[in-house]
């Protein structure tokens, strides 16, 4: 809500500000630069945070191998810690491939080449393989 009353006044203003200067065009291109930036700004805030997760993520095993070398986690923690961060990683892969999946028999379901009661079946198959 926030968001929209900021982008209403921000549109305003600009279009205040290409009035004083003239012309229909400056007043149009103010206006729609008033309106777009605080979209923008918050887009990038957000991107600029998954882009910092994302770096997270990806420094954990050398993070690992960090305190495992200073001697704060022992080599079974250390396995078990790798261990997890695989099996979230597999998690994530069996997720996409259970998407590919569904979206594959539902397109098999929609050119009638699977019947309804073979496409639940095959619903369920894709759920165990993948235990979802």
């Amino acid at each position: 809500m926030i968001l929209i009353l900021l982008s209403l006044i921000m549109g305003y203003a600009g279009i205040n500000i290409g009035g004083m200067f003239g012309g229909d065009i400056l007043v149009f291109l103010f206006g729609i630069v008033g309106v777009l930036s605080p979209t923008i700004f918050v887009l990038d805030k957000i991107y600029k945070a998954n882009k910092l997760s994302a770096a997270i993520d990806l420094d954990v095993t050398s993070t690992l191998d960090t305190l495992m070398a200073n001697g704060i986690i022992t080599a079974d923690e250390y396995e078990k810690s790798l261990c997890n961060i695989n099996l979230v990683y597999e998690s994530n892969e069996n997720r996409r491939k259970y998407d590919e999946g569904v979206k594959a028999i539902f397109h098999l379901s929609q050119k009638n080449i699977i019947l309804e009661d073979e496409f639940n079946k095959k619903i369920i198959l894709l759920k165990n393989l993948y235990k979802q």
